[in-house]
């Protein structure tokens, strides 16, 4: 079993008594992935994206930061494999949806990420494209 503290808006939750909070399976495979694309990118660790130099106000947004999600889900597979640890509840076994939507400075995306366990993961978030800012929101789970 694979597990991580879980974190909110950027820190490590503390739960009414005072400790952090375990999380794993699915919710791990979401803060995986929302750390992941808030990463900056580096090549050396195959690890984070390139969205702080999406261009504002070009139709090109769309595509790339449509490729740059793909490129995130590539990433985390790729480290997944390594992790024997890794559960197939929270093993990405591909992305069966996605569609980015931009309009202005914003950026909303929805996203299906299969896992090797039966069910999926929904992720609907959205990105400021002026300051690249993801906030992770928690999933939706369908079976």
């Amino acid at each position: 079993m694979s597990r991580t503290l879980a974190i909110v808006n950027g820190d490590i939750f503390v739960n009414p008594r005072g400790t952090g909070d375990w999380i794993e399976g699915r919710d791990k495979l979401s803060q995986d992935f929302a750390e992941l694309v808030l990463s900056d990118e580096d090549p050396s660790h195959d690890w984070g994206t390139r969205l702080k130099k999406v261009v504002v106000g070009t139709g090109a947004a769309r595509s790339f930061v449509t490729s740059e999600l793909h490129k995130a889900a590539a990433k985390l597979q790729r480290h997944q494999q390594n992790d024997q640890a890794c559960t197939p509840e929270e093993r990405l076994a591909s992305v069966s949806y996605l569609n980015v939507e931009v309009s202005g400075n914003d950026c909303d995306f929805q996203m299906t990420l299969k896992t090797q366990a039966p069910g999926s993961l929904t992720l609907r978030d959205g990105i400021q494209l002026r300051t690249p800012k993801l906030g992770h929101t928690m999933p939706n789970y369908s079976v």
